[in-house]
């Protein structure tokens, strides 16, 4: 009986301990994700702002440690849970490099899912594509998404920047964005509108992008960017040589307005 009793009594007191351990580790999970929202919120938060993650130097001894790692240690001072997270020696704080360059693509992935939901679900899509020279003198393609969602709102989302420094010809361009509509399932009467500048790889009617987007997708009608068509305007109207009287004389007029109505400024 008395082996009965302490082999009951030992299953008992392990359990015991296994429950313990179970509840520990539970504990050690929800501290965990805590954390992780914290750093989530600092990641969401310049994101939003436009704002740059690291500094030159983010050393302890550092004055300067970067947005992300200053936003944390401003929060660690009014929170105990963050506080004793980064006090502690522990191979994982969420600070490092790595670790923001991976919140920031798991952010940016889940956005993107979203993003393809909506897309998916619109009736009508129209793309928006520009193209500028990066500081390394590459040339990156910014492409947006203009379409109206399920209750009938009209949304425009950013979708990335693309590097076309080796191919920016009208086929390479057309590639891409034949491969977004395979992506994002936008089948040929889906596509109703195309917006780029009035460059001639953009618009050319003969074998411009305009073409051949509206050769494969028949509902694709070509807008020339209005932001472009101004600056079209005043870039003649600042050209002695090229400008149109017109043009030249209105902004003469404007200009001297200020003169007129306030002489002595």
């Amino acid at each position: 009986m008395m082996g009965k009793n302490k082999q009951r009594i030992d299953y008992m007191l392990s359990q015991q301990q296994s429950k313990k351990m179970d509840e520990k580790k539970r504990e050690t999970i929800r501290e965990n994700r805590n954390i992780l929202k914290r750093l989530i919120d600092g990641t969401v938060l310049l994101a939003k702002q436009e704002l740059p993650f690291r500094g030159h130097d983010e050393s302890e001894t550092s004055n300067s440690k970067g947005n992300f790692v200053e936003i944390l240690g401003l929060l660690r001072q009014y929170d105990s849970l963050l506080d004793s997270h980064l006090s502690a020696k522990k191979a994982f704080k969420g600070t490092s490099s790595d670790i923001q360059n991976d919140l920031i693509k798991s952010i940016s992935d889940l956005l993107s899912a979203e993003i393809s939901a909506e897309v998916t679900e619109a009736q009508w899509v129209s793309s928006i594509l520009d193209d500028c020279s990066d500081v390394v003198s590459g040339s990156q393609l910014s492409i947006v998404l203009r379409y109206v969602s399920k209750d009938m709102m009209v949304i425009e989302r950013f979708i990335k920047f693309i590097d076309v420094s080796e191919d920016r010809t009208a086929e390479g361009l057309y590639e891409i964005i034949n491969d977004f509509a395979i992506e994002y399932s936008i089948g040929p009467s889906k596509l109703v509108a195309q917006t780029y500048d009035g460059a001639c790889v953009m618009t050319g009617h003969s074998s411009g992008l305009q073409t051949r987007v509206k050769d494969n997708f028949p509902n694709a009608h070509f807008v020339h960017c209005s932001a472009h068509r101004l600056n079209l305007v005043l870039e003649q109207s600042l050209n002695r040589e090229k400008s149109t009287s017109e043009c030249r004389i209105f902004f003469q007029t404007l200009n001297g307005l200020s003169s007129f109505f306030f002489p002595f400024f």
